[in-house]
């Protein structure tokens, strides 16, 4: 996972997008979602927290479901 912001995309190459503010950039973060009462019995699952560079909004995704968007063709 990368600290500094990017333009992702997600599964189907879809551009992610914030529906708060409508910024292109986000810093990627990886979350645990406890599932279960006992925190630490390893049923746990993992997830991908994006958060908007531009006004913080956090969307949670399917762990592996984000992308690097592809280099603009220059």
């Amino acid at each position: 996972m990368t600290s500094q912001p990017e333009q992702l995309v997600v599964e189907g190459g879809i551009a992610l997008a914030c529906p708060t503010c409508a910024g292109s950039t986000f810093t990627r973060n990886g979350v645990t979602l406890i599932t279960s009462r006992m925190a630490n019995t390893g049923l746990n699952k993992r997830a991908e927290a994006a958060v908007c560079s531009r006004c913080g909004n956090i969307q949670f995704f399917v762990a592996g479901a984000l992308r690097p968007a592809p280099a603009a063709p220059g």
